[in-house]
């Protein structure tokens, strides 16, 4: 059975059916931000909707989904110290959720995590160390189903970005990580599907490796994603023999990855 299934469900004004296997790693993107943050929000379970199923059961308020799943926004404090003993009251206490403290101990030696820590009375992180933090619970807290979005907010370093995007996109430790992409090229060859949004209200689930072009506005395109100041980006469904078609008539196109599509937006 799939993890997750998501049969007609209406969202905001698009209409999405597509499954999310075991083992899959899932990049959710559009560059309406909010929406994202609310797509992801719903299929946590925290926001009611219909037709998105785990073993055949709504996950709204699910306690067996919410069981195996956590749901974090790196680009917000859950932790304000980090003294394990804290940590696992505070835990404890709000969420009664455990955590496997040698890992978080493990995650912030590797990454410094105190050397992006102003301490006082209180604990204060950096942007790149909150995102550390979190990290390291999302590791600890040892749940096989993530979702996570801002995944690399604050992160400048090229090592620091490798560390956590590699992380939470290991299939050895995590079953499934649906995860927003707010810098696409950063997940290259780490995805096994893209989730779309695109500006004319369809939502499209691909594979990676699917080409996009982009092509003036003029020139009617079968699945359109965004508009630009160059034109129309939009799906690849070109024949080689469309594309010769146009190239003889001089009209411009470009064939671009996925993974460039912010590039141009």
């Amino acid at each position: 059975m799939a993890y997750l299934y998501l049969e007609n469900m209406e969202f905001k004004d698009y209409r999405l059916n597509l499954v999310i296997e075991n083992k899959e790693v899932v990049g959710v993107y559009s560059r309406n931000k909010k929406l994202v943050s609310e797509f992801l929000r719903v299929i946590s379970g925290i926001n009611k909707t219909k037709s998105c199923l785990y073993q055949g059961k709504e996950v709204f308020d699910n306690r067996e989904y919410f069981q195996n799943r956590i749901s974090l926004d790196y680009a917000h404090t859950y932790l304000s110290t980090l003294r394990i003993a804290n940590i696992e009251e505070a835990l404890k206490s709000k969420y009664s959720l455990s955590f496997n403290k040698e890992k978080f101990i493990k995650i912030g030696r590797e990454l410094d995590i105190r050397g992006e820590t102003e301490i006082t009375f209180q604990y204060k992180f950096s942007p790149a160390g909150n995102t550390f933090v979190n990290y390291a619970l999302t590791v600890a807290l040892e749940k096989p189903n993530v979702i996570i979005e801002n995944p690399t907010h604050g992160l400048n370093l090229a090592e620091d970005i490798e560390y956590i995007v590699s992380g939470i996109t290991d299939k050895s430790v995590f079953n499934t990580a649906i995860i927003e992409l707010d810098r696409l090229r950063l997940f290259k060859n780490r995805l096994q599907k893209i989730l779309i949004f695109s500006d004319f209200n369809k939502a499209y689930f691909l594979d990676p490796k699917t080409q996009l072009v982009i092509i003036p506005e003029d020139i009617e395109i079968d699945e359109p994603l965004y508009t630009t100041e160059e034109g129309v980006i939009g799906i690849l469904t070109y024949t080689k023999g469309e594309l010769k078609i146009l190239q003889k008539n001089k009209i411009d196109y470009r064939i671009i990855s996925i993974y460039d599509l912010e590039e141009y937006l």
